[in-house]
């Protein structure tokens, strides 16, 4: 950016009247490197500069302006210098605070950045540029506790619909899900055109599981997004939770339209075909998973567990889970627990009944939940008595 003339220097840097480029022994030197960035001469602006600190080592303002050339020049470390220099002296200077702040951002350091903004917030409670520009790079930094507390302090100042999105964003990554979803209806009610708000709204629904709310609020967001991949994604996610399958099949497919390569949809209109009983478009779905994304071994185990448990005779196939068990197995390193299920399911089907138990009980030693404990050892008794589980096919109509 080109740099002002000395008489807009103070605005530029917030000095107001309080830069006197009077009679002091460092002024005419500061003079000089002023004039001198009037003609563009960064360099002979620092020599002026230099030696102006030479006269008065403590000059707020040599220093103030000699950060900016730096940071003009692309040197942020000696810019962050010449401010913590400042600050030695007077920690409160509320210039130099907000100065090194911005600096250390560029720098990629928003925690030192974030110290500075805290200081001077506090010199300043009431300034709402930088209380936001705080809060923005807490909410960066994920510390959502704090980035809500500063967006509370700045809607106190002044209410506002954006800044209510924002901390309804926090308040959801705090899973406080309640009041998310108020600042979302405060946002909204503020400017009902607030379309994000609608879609920031919808997630907080659905991780209340009010799906019926969530699947209202994303459809809304679609009229006016009407190739938002994502959008439609989410929406099939909470029909499927729902129960509403073949809703959520649509969704996967019209998301697949919009983004050929997109593979949770994929892997996820896999499981709603095989829960309608439509085994070879769950087949195809996994096989197209792992085309686009062979390292997911989640979706490798998917079409391993349907090998080996499909009420299907015509898609079970023992050998085939076997061998795409071992690849969920070894892709996932043996950290992905549901493999554990898997690969004793596939052995049963196969008619290796001691390799079932044995990885069955393999699995009954890891994290599981009641529920997955209880159904692990259905499929145990399964496999100790010579037979292998099968998942139930669907009911007609159902």
């Amino acid at each position: 950016m080109p740099w002002r003339p000395l008489s807009r220097l103070r605005r530029f840097f917030g000095f107001g009247n309080k830069i006197v480029l009077g009679p002091s022994p460092a002024s005419k030197k500061i003079a000089l490197a002023a004039q001198a960035l009037q003609s563009g001469d960064k360099e002979g602006a620092l020599k002026q500069l230099g030696q102006a600190l030479i006269v008065d080592p403590a000059s707020v303002q040599a220093l103030l302006l000699r950060a900016r050339i730096y940071h003009e020049l692309g040197r942020l470390p000696d810019a962050i210098e010449d401010c913590g220099e400042i600050l030695r002296v007077n920690p409160e200077n509320f210039i130099a605070l907000t100065l090194r702040s911005s600096f250390y951002a560029m720098h990629g350091d928003l925690e030192k950045s974030t110290q500075d903004l805290t200081a001077a917030c506090r010199i300043k409670p009431d300034n709402v540029a930088l209380l936001q520009q705080l809060a923005m790079i807490l909410q960066n930094l994920k510390k959502y506790e704090e980035a809500a507390a500063a967006y509370t302090r700045l809607l106190e100042i002044k209410p506002d619909a954006r800044l209510f999105l924002a901390r309804g964003r926090c308040r959801s990554h705090l899973k406080m899900i309640d009041l998310a979803i108020a600042d979302f209806n405060q946002a909204l009610a503020l400017d009902p055109n607030l379309i994000d708000a609608v879609d920031a709204r919808a997630h907080a629904a659905a991780e209340a599981l009010q799906f019926g709310s969530a699947i209202q609020d994303y459809s809304e967001y679609l009229k006016l997004h009407p190739r938002h991949a994502i959008t439609y994604y989410n929406r099939a996610l909470s029909h499927r939770k729902a129960g509403e399958v073949v809703e959520a099949i649509a969704d996967y497919t019209k998301a697949i339209e919009l983004d050929p390569v997109f593979e949770k949809a994929y892997f996820n209109r896999g499981f709603a075909h095989n829960k309608l009983g439509l085994y070879e478009k769950a087949e195809a779905d996994f096989k197209k998973c792992f085309e686009l994304q062979p390292c997911k071994p989640a979706a490798v185990n998917g079409l391993a567990w349907l090998y080996a448990t499909c009420p299907d005779a015509r898609i079970r196939n023992g050998k085939a889970a076997v061998e795409w068990a071992q690849k969920a197995f070894d892709i996932s390193e043996g950290k992905l627990k549901n493999v554990y299920d898997t690969m004793a399911a596939a052995y049963a089907e196969l008619g290796e009944f001691e390799a079932a138990v044995e990885w069955e009980k393999r699995y009954l030693k890891l994290d599981l939940t009641p529920e997955e404990t209880e159904s692990a050892h259905k499929r145990l008794e399964l496999h100790q008595a010579g037979q292998p589980y099968r998942e139930e096919a669907p009911t007609p109509g159902a």
